[in-house]
């Protein structure tokens, strides 16, 4: 499929059947794997772009060797290998080892990755402590705090997700909303005492459409309109809510969830005000074309750059190392990126005395059953938290809803597998 093609994906239904689904436990086969490989390489000493090398070409290496006879088939990484560290959200992946970060005993680590089959995406992140050695007793304070709220809440919203109708101590209407969701990941927040970081996000996945803003996704028509929820910054100072603000609520409280449906829960809590900004030092690496513009660049390096990005990537992000010229590539992105033509990934960060803790996960909903494509358990042993889930409160009413769960198997058509 030529890259100005792709965008003419979403188009077409994103229905579950036999197919799709094989494509989507395809791609989480693949991010599982990778991101496991990674989490197992995180220790003292390990250098964060080798980590990031690792992990992308673990999943060039899967993709590589499947669906080869159909050439048209896209496939490949959906989002690149970053290692985000303590209070580092994401967007890092280092272009060279020299003068990268090299993590240390007490870090606290967020890999994030993802993977496509046909533009059909699963993504994953997962946070996890550098130790030296064997743990010996589970880690205290803000750390503890924040990481358990995200699982916390990475739980509550799968298990109120895979419900037909919400329960009746949340709301009294007929279907799961996103204003119900929004208001269990605050309630988590609230109850460990930290803050929802912004970028967090809760979002119906479709066919080439992860969220990425390089996707024009307005002129879709109203059934095939995002559904999603995100976390912005509000200071203290703000007005308590906008015009916009209650044109959103007012969206959230309408927009329903439905069988038939996949969603990522890309979820993160911070120690902070959960404000972040673009690192001040560091470069982006990470990149993604937006089709929906059209420039003629004058630099040549620009015009060199932007010529292969057309070539040869979708509308996914990709790390500047897989461009053939990483030198010409980095001159030539410059003028790329002023002009929109290429939207840059940051690194972004919280306040450097911080710590940030994610989790993403993608989920298939078949009716009550939920077929977890990617992501871990709730379960954090290394961490204890003096907070903990109110008794009674609707947030802990979710967490004791019944969550019937089925493993991803990649049924695809026999051609797939050509090992």
């Amino acid at each position: 499929m030529p890259a100005m093609e792709v965008v003419e994906g979403p188009a077409q239904p994103d229905v579950l059947t036999d197919s799709v689904m094989g494509k989507y436990s395809l791609a989480a086969q693949f991010t599982n794997a990778a991101l496991a490989k990674v989490l197992e390489a995180c220790r003292p000493g390990a250098n964060t772009a080798a980590l990031c090398l690792l992990g992308d070409a673990l999943m060039q290496e899967g993709t590589s060797r499947v669906f080869k006879r159909d050439k048209q088939l896209e496939k490949g990484s959906a989002e690149p290998t970053t290692v985000n560290v303590n209070n580092c959200l994401g967007g890092y992946a280092p272009m060279e080892e020299e003068g990268a970060y090299i993590l240390q005993a007490g870090d606290l680590v967020k890999v994030s990755l993802g993977v496509h089959i046909d533009g059909y995406t699963a993504k994953a992140c997962h946070t996890m402590l550098v130790t030296q050695g064997q743990q010996s007793e589970a880690i205290q304070g803000p750390v503890a705090d924040v990481t358990v709220a995200t699982c916390a809440a990475t739980e509550a919203v799968t298990r109120l997700l895979a419900q037909a109708q919400p329960p009746s101590a949340l709301e009294d209407t007929q279907s799961v909303t996103l204003a119900q969701l929004r208001s269990l990941v605050e309630a988590c927040a609230a109850a460990f005492d930290v803050r929802v970081c912004e970028g967090s996000k809760v979002r119906r996945l479709r066919r080439f459409l992860v969220g990425q803003a390089t996707v024009e996704e307005e002129a879709l028509d109203e059934n095939d309109r995002p559904k999603q929820i995100t976390w912005v910054y509000r200071p203290v100072t703000a007005p308590a809510q906008t015009s916009a603000d209650r044109l959103q609520a007012e969206e959230e409280e309408t927009t329903q969830v439905s069988p038939g449906e996949v969603w990522l829960l890309d979820l993160a809590f911070s120690t902070g005000k959960g404000a972040v900004r673009p690192h001040g030092v560091l470069r982006p690496t990470l990149y993604a074309r937006d089709y929906g513009v059209t420039y003629q660049p004058k630099l040549k390096a620009s015009q060199e750059t932007l010529r292969e990005v057309t070539a040869t990537k979708s509308v996914f992000p990709f790390h500047l190392r897989t461009l053939s010229n990483q030198k010409v590539a980095r001159m030539g992105v410059s003028e790329c990126e002023r002009k929109g033509l290429l939207v840059a990934y940051p690194v972004l960060c919280e306040h450097p005395k911080e710590f940030v803790s994610r989790q993403a996960s993608t989920l298939a909903l078949l009716g009550k059953e939920v077929v977890k494509l990617t992501g871990t358990t709730g379960d954090v042993p290394w961490v204890k938290s003096a907070h903990s889930v109110e008794d009674g409160s609707d947030l802990a009413k979710c967490l004791a809803l019944p969550l019937k769960v089925r493993k991803a198997s990649a049924v695809v058509e026999s051609s797939a597998m050509e090992l």
